[in-house]
């Protein structure tokens, strides 16, 4: 069986565009960049989306991972403007059985704007994006002083040099655009950034490879929905999957009288004023769900698990076809989802 996919996932992966085979890397751990939505946590930069493009466009991640590799001999450093790796739909095989990676005519809005051919940088563009942003401020918020207040949060432990080059090197990159931004624009702001242990606004974060002993149930599904997706701006929030494969199914089958399947249609309300009680729109007319990112993932647990069990090698091949259909459409959209928001900032590959 294992091989059967291996053949199945070769022959899939040499029809893959040869950009994003030469600029999306195969696998590593994930160090990005990571913004809030709280006001507690932002300043009235960081919750500005044309702030975080700019920092996004300002990372030079190219030599970035060249000064890192200096200090780290064992591994391999790769430059990266996606938030993920192949490896994310490689080792995902409880969602999708059949090889995936988001490459057809259709999925190649996913990388549009990032620039993947120069890792996302782009400086031009972030001084514009940094202009956009300093413009959106009151008169009296251009005469503040500013301060970026990043926390290391990596679990890389063996390496503290490397944990502080990288510290240095955002501290660099980040001050650099400013700077540059300043003296274009004849400007005098007070800025600081400095690294915390608390009270940060700018956390530096990472995804593990699934296959480190110590993520053995390290989901990357759970972790696109949990981390990337739960940074939103309430104007912004709304998010659309095409699930008409689920609706085809539930009507040819005539099974709408079972209650799940009731939901499907006609969504789920709060009948109480508890917070957290799940809640969300049903599919509409041509199949396609349209919510926030918190009715998605009320949707996901009530009724597409239930519909698809996830884990479950009994399925009828028709859900079998349907499954991989659908974790397609999600992954897919919850990435492009996240890198819209642009609160999730990739930076390197660690392999």
């Amino acid at each position: 069986q294992q091989k059967k996919y291996q053949n199945k996932q070769d022959e899939y992966n040499r029809n893959i565009p040869a950009e994003l085979k030469k600029y999306i890397p195969s696998k590593g751990k994930l160090i990005f960049l990571e913004f809030f939505e709280t006001d507690k946590a932002n300043n009235v930069l960081t919750k500005q989306k044309s702030f975080r493009e700019s920092i996004y466009y300002g990372m030079d991640r190219s030599k970035i991972a060249q000064k890192l590799s200096t200090h780290s001999k064992k591994k391999k450093i790769i430059p990266n403007s996606v938030i993920f790796t192949k490896e994310f739909f490689d080792n995902s095989k409880e969602y999708l059985k059949e090889p995936f990676f988001p490459q057809s005519q259709d999925s190649m809005h996913m990388y549009e704007n990032l620039e993947i051919q120069n890792y996302g940088f782009n400086f031009d563009k972030a001084l514009k994006l940094l202009k956009e942003s300093y413009e959106n401020l009151s008169e009296s918020e251009k005469l503040q002083s500013y301060k970026f207040k990043i926390q290391n949060d990596l679990l890389e432990n063996e390496n503290d040099e490397l944990k502080f080059q990288i510290n240095q090197q955002i501290k660099y990159n980040i001050n650099n655009l400013f700077q540059k931004f300043l003296e274009k624009e004849k400007l005098e702001i007070q800025l600081e950034v400095t690294i915390v242990d608390k009270d940060f606004n700018i956390r530096i974060s990472e995804i593990p490879e699934k296959d480190n002993e110590s993520f053995q149930l390290c989901d990357y599904f759970i972790l696109i929905k949990d981390i990337f997706c739960d940074r939103f701006e309430p104007t912004e929030k709304t998010i659309q999957f095409n699930f008409s494969a689920i609706k085809k199914y539930l009507e040819q089958k005539q099974i709408k009288g079972q209650k799940i399947n009731q939901l499907f249609f006609k969504g789920m309300q709060r009948t109480t004023d508890f917070e957290y009680e799940a809640q969300f729109p049903g599919l509409n007319n041509e199949g396609y769900f349209i919510g926030d990112i918190n009715q998605f993932k009320d949707f996901h647990e009530k009724l597409i698990l239930e519909l698809l069990t996830i884990n479950n090698y009994n399925l009828s091949s028709d859900l079998q076809i349907i499954r991989q259909k659908t974790y397609e459409e999600i992954f897919e959209k919850l990435l492009l989802f996240a890198h819209k928001q642009c609160f999730i900032i990739p930076l390197v590959v660690i392999d």
